[in-house]
């Protein structure tokens, strides 16, 4: 999913971001081109269609690697969302508790939830569907994950 960004100087383009997948990073598109880093620093090199030049890079926050981050252009943060706060990372974090339990099931039914958590933040539900649909997906990964164990338990017990 795409993030657009309003950033000034770039009022005749389209800016976006899209959040980082499973094995890659975010990537920073303009007017539907993909950026590809250019410079020295990770960073890249943008042109408005008014034919001005910035440097941009991502903003290095713990927190960006979790939900969609933010771009420092000129030394100005941008983001397309605004901040989960905390409590709102504790909550949709709830599936990553399974970890705890089981190190390699645990984590990837944790990890599967927990990106669906929040994808469901970012959604454009009423807050309350959100919250509801969070403590559900949280409950199915819990679900899921005893499924899970229960079935390799009786099949490693059948060999």
């Amino acid at each position: 999913m795409r993030y657009r960004l309003h950033i000034p100087g770039f009022e005749n383009d389209v800016v976006e971001i899209e959040r980082g997948k499973w094995f890659t990073g975010p990537e920073l598109f303009v007017n539907n081109q993909p950026m590809a880093k250019e410079t020295k620093n990770g960073g890249f090199l943008l042109e408005s269609s008014a034919g001005k030049k910035y440097t941009a890079k991502w903003e290095q926050d713990f927190f960006a690697m979790l939900d969609v981050p933010r771009i420092v252009i000129e030394g100005v943060s941008y983001g397309a969302v605004k901040r989960l706060q905390w409590y709102e990372i504790l909550f949709w974090g709830l599936p990553l508790l399974l970890i705890m339990l089981d190190k390699v099931l645990g984590t990837v039914v944790g990890v599967i939830g927990f990106n669906v958590n929040l994808l469901l933040a970012r959604s454009k539900l009423p807050t309350f569907g959100k919250w509801f649909l969070g403590i559900i997906v949280s409950v199915l990964s819990l679900l899921t994950y005893f499924a899970l164990v229960a079935l390799l338990t009786l099949i490693g017990n059948s060999w």
